[in-house]
């Protein structure tokens, strides 16, 4: 009778088990999608942090703002040189 017994407390474990299987699998899911966000919030960061995807976006369009004007006006002051000799 004992034995019995234990067999079937046994048994209940290995099928709450059984059960909670998908519910563990999905907490598991949660917890690595909530890893992976803070990841990719870390990868592409704040515009005023180095290093981050944000920061090198922000530089290359100002660098592609900045460029043309600079070459503007250095052309300009060219001009201005060579109307002054």
């Amino acid at each position: 009778m004992v034995f019995r017994l234990e067999q079937i407390e046994k048994e209940i474990t290995e099928l709450q088990n059984q059960l909670d299987e998908p519910n563990k699998r999905y907490q598991k899911y949660i917890e690595d999608l909530e890893i992976w966000k803070e990841k990719k919030a870390a990868l592409l960061g704040d515009f005023d942090k180095p290093e981050t995807i944000s920061y090198l976006k922000k530089k290359l369009e100002d660098i592609e703002k900045i460029i043309p004007q600079r070459i503007s006006k250095i052309t300009e002051l060219l001009y201005d040189w060579q109307d002054f000799q």
